[in-house]
């Protein structure tokens, strides 16, 4: 998991990427694991993803490293999101690194574990577009008889039963 070289993690000290995405340890010139600031870069594409804008937004890098560091993270009443997302974003967007959620730790997470049961209708049709719900192999073999039959009928091309 980690890259060791005679026994000590070897940290990046380059950076390339946009300054919004990036962690806070990226943007202070600090080395770091790319791991785990990968982490911070998920998210925000997170808080993009549910509210359509950034969690630390400034034109000003060194303010913007300071509100990171603050930890607090505006969360918009619009659109309504779950708790379980905002303690998740939360916990991604911790400026001490020790004490940011791993990968690991984001699969067990209560919002990702949710298994197809959304609170929020705003956050399911925002975050889970294609998402569906466990089916029986009956119920399967039912939908993917009505998606043949719709979809041979598509093929048929338009009805010509207003021509007669």
């Amino acid at each position: 998991d980690k890259l060791l070289l005679n026994g000590q993690m070897v940290l990046s000290e380059t950076y390339c990427g946009t300054p919004w995405y990036a962690a806070p340890e990226i943007l202070k010139n600090f080395p770091y694991n790319p791991k785990v600031s990968d982490v911070w870069s998920m998210g925000v594409v997170l808080y993009m993803m549910l509210y359509a804008s950034l969690p630390f937004n400034d034109s000003n890098i060194t303010r913007m490293v300071k509100k990171q560091m603050e930890h607090r993270i505006n969360f918009p009443e619009i659109p309504p999101v779950s708790f379980e997302a905002k303690d998740l974003i939360q916990r991604i967007l911790h400026p001490v690194v020790e004490q940011r959620i791993t990968v690991g730790e984001i699969l067990e997470s209560s919002w990702i574990l949710q298994e197809g049961k959304m609170e929020d209708s705003n956050e399911a049709s925002a975050s889970n577009a294609g998402f569906r719900q466990k089916v029986s192999p009956e119920e399967k073999t039912k939908e993917d008889e009505q998606r043949s039959i719709s979809s041979s009928d598509a093929e048929e091309g338009p009805s010509t039963a207003d021509q007669r």
